[in-house]
């Protein structure tokens, strides 16, 4: 193949493309919108930018971001947080593991990215100071998210597990 005929007389030569840059029904050649190389694009796959791969496409969305009308029709809550997120319930979330947390990011005993026990703080709030490790809330009626001020109960590491009495039948149990 002689070196003078470029790309697109060697197609005409062969006679796969027609003159007005179509493929024979197969595509038409457009430019790259990032490093304008001349590339082949089925008809039903134009648009108002064509890429040649993927990384001229992010590439130019670098430069030149999605407008805001298509980024809030498509992700509404990102980059928003708390407060401001619309998924937000209060700062309120019930674990795996029964229990009732509240977010209080300024508390010293947080726990789980800023959030506290419940039942915790209603004590704390009672006593008016805050818990120490040792002491450990225990719910009368074994209902984990029943955090009435009546249903709760402070107790040590020691007296929490080991014999406790039955409030109904007065048996005595042995705790683990």
């Amino acid at each position: 193949m002689p070196q003078a005929l470029t790309w697109k007389k060697e197609l005409l030569r062969r006679k796969r493309i027609s003159k007005n840059n179509t493929l024979k029904g197969k595509g038409n050649f457009t430019y790259c919108a990032y490093c304008q190389k001349k590339i082949l694009i089925p008809p039903s796959q134009l648009k108002e930018h064509n890429f040649c791969d993927r990384k001229c496409y992010w590439k130019y969305r670098k430069n030149n971001p999605l407008p805001t009308w298509f980024q809030k029709k498509h992700k509404i809550n990102v980059g928003k947080i708390r407060e401001k997120a619309g998924n937000w319930k209060g700062g309120l979330y019930k674990g795996k593991d029964g229990y009732v947390y509240i977010y209080k990011p300024e508390h010293p005993n947080n726990i789980r990215k800023g959030y506290m026990a419940e039942h915790r703080l209603i004590i704390e709030k009672y006593l008016g100071r805050y818990l120490n490790r040792q002491e450990i809330i225990h719910h009368k009626n074994g209902i984990k998210d029943d955090n009435r001020l009546e249903n709760l109960k402070i107790v040590t590491r020691s007296k929490h597990f080991g014999k406790i009495q039955c409030p109904f039948c007065k048996k005595e149990f042995l705790i683990k």
